[in-house]
């Protein structure tokens, strides 16, 4: 397993292909991070605040979860947003489908 969240966007289309290449086709990925979902709130730029000042501590970076994995072409199987201490969450659940 990989994981992006702090990474910049190549690295995650990176990580993604690579998920993909060591899952057998019909193989199973589910991705928990941050979303950029949603509007703006309070928290979200509390957050960000905290990400620009303490990158060390706050290093997961927002972003669009289920488009990302679908870009990577995985097949998505299911997605729900949550939300944790205000900020919005993404699970995706998702299939590598046959070549």
């Amino acid at each position: 397993m990989s994981a992006f969240g702090s990474s910049e966007s190549a690295k995650e289309k990176w990580s993604l292909k690579s998920d993909s290449e060591v899952l057998r086709i019909g193989g199973r990925i589910c991705v928990v991070s941050l979303s950029k979902m949603g509007g703006p709130s309070r928290m979200r730029r509390l957050y960000g605040w905290g990400h620009r000042v303490f990158p060390g501590i706050l290093d997961c970076r927002p972003i669009y979860v289920e488009r990302a994995l679908r870009e990577a072409g995985f097949a998505i199987n299911d997605a729900t947003i949550g939300s944790v201490a205000g900020l919005p969450v993404e699970v995706v659940l998702a299939t590598k489908p046959g070549q």
